[in-house]
């Protein structure tokens, strides 16, 4: 046994203090309280340019954010720790720094419990869910009706591969996702796959000023400004100058068009219309400009598939843009039959696997509201004189389905509308050939009256400390006074 007990006591409580002061140090919450600020000032800047969703997703709820609130709460409660048992002057030190602790776990309430979305209205439609941040893939079975969905909670500025989002499975079938993009552009991509013969070149057409390029198919005219493109296969049994005829008597004299002729060997002519003269097919070797009859403009073969097949995909567009798309690309397997897609969000995609069909939807996760929302009418209110819109307005029916009530309400820009644990807020709206559509962001914020709390006891902890500074400082004049008497 150790000869000195209370030194075997103190030795980890030392270890203990050396960890926990350092923790609960001021020197550490200014820090913390300096790179908050920095941070939601960088984010007020983010959400201006790429909106609420995508910075919640990128700054408010990624982890380095939550860190640094983690941290925040972890120096407050230490700090109260280590100066236990309290004194009378530390009375208004022990409110504000519980404050502090009430604000952030009404904020854990919010993020744990709360749901934010939207609602899109035209005047007359009823809804009775709506759209909420979280978004889902989902995948549906066509023959038993089967449905399974995983949550697609991810962000990122640049396309992720094997994000790691929870693979889906029914039955045999299994729809993994191998790659995110954070914001997809559709594109058509041509294949040289196709087990049938189809023919289609790559041509660019350039003058002084611009160059245009594209993909031109067999019995599909393109127009590649300024000229209109055709290709054609040269006919079995047909010689080159019978076929130059009939692709000059084919084109109209008066527009500036070319065909392009491509024979089985790999050799290729074009033939412009208007030509002077008998028609003539000029050679064509891809990768080579070759001059047209029409000033500085000239055409080139880039690439010729005998075996095209276009197919619709997605590409990312990196940097995102103001508005963006993410979207999924997808491996769906079952058995020794695959299959690849890509998917934008709030989009839906019917596909067969092996004998089954199956529908695959990437959107916003559908939350019930309770009751039934009704826009009964929408209006857009102006500066006077202007035509600059100076505030909007809906107004709505709610209609609680299981007691009956019925109750109509305004929401405009400034003035929410509550009901069923819900906040309607007046968000934006659009225009289309069908009509005005309104946007009712939707707020369940279960945290927001402990958040309050926290702000009245975070004012009455200020209140006090000030009282008991004025009480310290009147108790040292007179201390003063009194010595100074003597």
């Amino acid at each position: 046994m150790s000869g000195n007990p209370g030194a075997d006591v103190r030795a980890p409580m030392s270890r203990v203090n050396a960890i926990v002061h350092p923790l609960a140090s001021l020197r550490l919450a200014a820090v913390l309280l300096m790179m908050l600020l920095v941070s939601m000032a960088y984010a007020t800047m983010y959400e201006q340019r790429h909106g609420l969703e995508h910075t919640l997703f990128a700054i408010y709820e990624h982890p380095w954010f939550q860190l640094i609130l983690g941290l925040l709460a972890v120096n407050t409660l230490l700090a109260l720790v280590v100066r236990w048992p309290y004194s009378r002057r530390q009375i208004g030190f022990v409110i504000t720094h519980a404050a502090v602790l009430v604000i952030l776990g009404g904020a854990v309430v919010t993020g744990v419990y709360g749901q934010r979305g939207h609602v899109i209205l035209r005047e007359g439609e009823t809804c009775s869910v709506f759209q909420s941040q979280r978004l889902m893939l989902a995948v549906r079975n066509h023959a038993t009706g089967e449905k399974q969905s995983v949550a697609v909670d991810l962000s990122s500025d640049r396309p992720v591969d094997a994000p790691g989002v929870s693979p889906l499975t029914l039955g045999a079938m299994t729809v993994r996702v191998r790659r995110y993009l954070p914001d997809a552009v559709p594109v058509r991509r041509v294949l040289n796959d196709n087990p049938q013969p189809s023919l289609a070149v790559r041509v660019s057409i350039r003058d002084e000023n611009h160059e245009t390029s594209g993909w031109v198919f067999d019995g599909t005219p393109a127009r590649a400004e300024p000229i209109r493109v055709d290709v054609r296969p040269l006919p079995a049994g047909e010689s080159l100058d019978e076929s130059v005829a009939t692709a000059a008597q084919s084109v109209d004299p008066r527009a500036l068009a070319a065909v392009i002729l491509a024979g089985p060997d790999g050799a290729m002519h074009v033939v412009f219309s208007p030509a002077a003269g008998e028609p003539v097919g000029v050679p064509v070797v891809i990768g080579e400009p070759v001059k047209t009859p029409w000033g500085s403009v000239t055409l080139t073969v880039l690439e010729r598939l005998d075996h095209a097949r276009a197919v619709d995909a997605l590409e990312a567009r990196t940097p995102p843009g103001d508005a963006p798309r993410p979207a999924l690309e997808l491996e769906m397997s079952q058995g020794e039959a695959r299959l690849e897609l890509s998917l934008r969000r709030g989009t839906r995609r019917t596909v067969q696997l092996g004998e089954n069909f199956y529908d695959l939807e990437y959107a916003p996760e559908e939350v019930p509201l309770g009751f039934e929302l009704t826009l009964d009418d929408f209006r857009v209110r102006t500066y006077p004189g202007t035509i600059a819109p100076r505030s909007y307005e809906s107004d709505v029916r709610i209609r609680d389905p299981q007691t009956g009530q019925m109750l109509g309400g305004r929401v405009s820009m400034n003035a929410p509308l509550a009901y069923g644990g819900y906040d309607l807020f007046q968000s934006s709206f659009h225009e289309d050939h069908s009509g005005t559509y309104s946007t009712l962001a939707v707020v369940h914020d279960p945290g927001m009256w402990v958040v309050f709390a926290g702000y009245g006891l975070a004012m009455l902890g200020m209140v006090v400390v000030l009282i008991t500074r004025i009480a310290v400082y009147r108790r040292g004049r007179a201390l003063m006074a009194e010595q100074a008497g003597e």
